[in-house]
Order: C-alpha cells, then structure tokens, then sequence
C-alpha cells in the first residue's frame, strides 16, 4: 500500500533518504529490494514534485544539492513522525507487535542479556526480535543510520550525539586462571595500549611496581581475552560483567589492581532525533545487564 502527501510517495523518499545517507543510489535499491531504476526514478519523481534538483547528476560521484540536503534532514523528521504514529496507533492495540532490532558488542552479549530477552519473547510473542552484533563503531553507524532501535554500548566518551539511558556501571579488573598470581611478573593481556582503562592500569602498575607494565598481547575482543586467560596465557583485563560468571564458579581469580580501579558506564543509545521506540523501551525496562 502506498501513502501520499499532495501526490508525493513516501515510499520514494525513503529511497531518496536511503541514497542520500550511504551516498549511493544502489545501496538505496538494495536495501529496500528494488531496482537501481526505480530508486533514480523515485529522485527523479521528487524533483519534479518539488520543482527542485536534488542531486548534482555525475557518474562519478554521489552529491547532494543544497535543497537535497535540506530535503535530507527534514525528510528524516517526516519519515521519524510517520513511524512515531505508526507504532502509537499500535500501542493502542491489545498485544505489542512489531519488530525489535538491538544492536551490541559480542562482549555484551551475556546471560543477563539473554535472560532479559527470554522474558521479553514471553512477554510480547509478536514482537520479531533481531539481535545483531559489531564493533563499537558498527553499533553507532547503525543505530545513526536508523538500522537499529537500540545500541548498547560501554561509553567511551563517543556517545555524545545519542540520545542515551545507563543500565550497568562497574569497574575493570584483573583476572586470572592461577588464584594469587604474582603480579609484578606477570605477562597481561589487554584490548590496544592507547585505550583509556589501559592508560589508566599503565600509569597505576609504574607508581606501585616502578617499572613499566608487560604487554604480552593485545586484543580486541574481551571475549577472546578471557578465553586466552582461561588458557593460562597471561593475565586478562577486562570490565568486570564480562567475567562474572567465571569468577563465581572459581574457573578465574580477580587480582588486588595497582591502585585505584578504571570505572565504565553501559549505555543504552538511540537515534538523537528520534523518541525511543516504543518495543525498544519495553526491553530497557527488563533489562539488567
């Protein structure tokens, strides 16, 4: 079914929109199933309608207009407005539906997580639920380009331009397979050096120890780091959720840190421009990572 404003598809600006913001006209067809045609038709078709040119026409290049940019930013509050009504006409309904689309980390993919969405699947059975994974960047792309109802995210100081709620503080520790492990000596395993908690540990290991911290590896994956630990291949450092369960169990030790502990906050981020999608407020409020 098509909706029109004064003759306008909405469908074809959501093509335009699309086009605009991964500057491509067949990655707009792509992600919508249509052909490289009708998208160009769908531009070509707004252009008219509103008497304006929308693209600097280049086979090389992908360029928006001014008024295109313009058109951009307002046709994203439109297409927001109209989703916004969509999903409270739903509300009204007697049972939740829909869909739910999370994005997040692998390493905050934990059983507090899937417990939260356990019930959730209990609760609302006609919500379609995706969870899909990536790198900290690949969550906020995502939820930037309106892919995503929801991210979570350790905050590193990059989520300024997300609107965003804390579900989970804690602190990074030291872990080990060997209860006790001397410290001094021992060969650690962190995410890259020139990130902030490493920064941190850096600075605390010098002033107790005197000598500089060994690096054995560096890893980006917290997941991958605690397996490694596991294995008895050095010392991990790790935010503490990410291990919880091993410590519990004893299959890992936490070591005294030098000096003060590095504190995170977990955040939950949506679109700056958008409310929190209604389904996607319904699982902040069961969530307790």
């Amino acid at each position: 079914m098509y909706i029109y404003v004064n003759n306008m598809n909405i469908y074809h600006l959501k093509y335009f929109i699309d086009a605009a913001r991964r500057q491509s006209i067949s990655k707009s067809a792509e992600e919508n199933h249509v052909s490289h045609s009708a998208v160009s038709q769908a531009v070509k078709g707004l252009e008219s309608f509103l008497d304006v040119k929308l693209l600097v026409h280049s086979k090389r290049r992908f360029q928006l207009t001014t008024e295109g940019e313009r058109l951009l930013i307002e046709g994203q509050s439109l297409l927001s407005s109209l989703a916004a009504t969509k999903e409270s006409l739903r509300s009204n309904q007697k049972e939740v539906s829909g869909q739910l689309v999370i994005w997040a980390p692998q390493s905050l993919i934990v059983s507090s997580l899937y417990e939260a969405l356990s019930v959730y699947r209990k609760k609302y059975p006609k919500v379609q639920i995706f969870l899909k994974t990536g790198s900290a960047m690949q969550v906020r792309k995502a939820i930037t380009g309106e892919e995503g109802h929801i991210g979570l995210l350790l905050d590193d100081g990059y989520l300024s331009t997300f609107q965003s709620s804390q579900i989970k503080s804690g602190e990074f520790i030291l872990v080990s397979r060997t209860k006790g492990e001397d410290l001094k000596n021992a060969e650690l395993i962190v995410t890259a050096r020139e990130k902030i908690e490493v920064l941190h540990l850096k600075k605390k290991y010098k002033s107790k120890f005197k000598v500089e911290m060994k690096i054995a590896m560096e890893v980006m994956s917290w997941g991958v780091i605690k397996n490694l630990v596991l294995r008895k291949l050095g010392v991990g450092y790790v935010p503490d959720y990410c291990v919880a369960e091993e410590l519990e169990s004893g299959k890992l030790h936490r070591l005294n840190s030098p000096g003060l502990t590095f504190q995170y906050n977990i955040k939950a981020i949506w679109y700056q421009q958008k409310q929190l999608h209604p389904n996607a407020k319904l699982f902040l409020d069961l969530l307790k990572l």
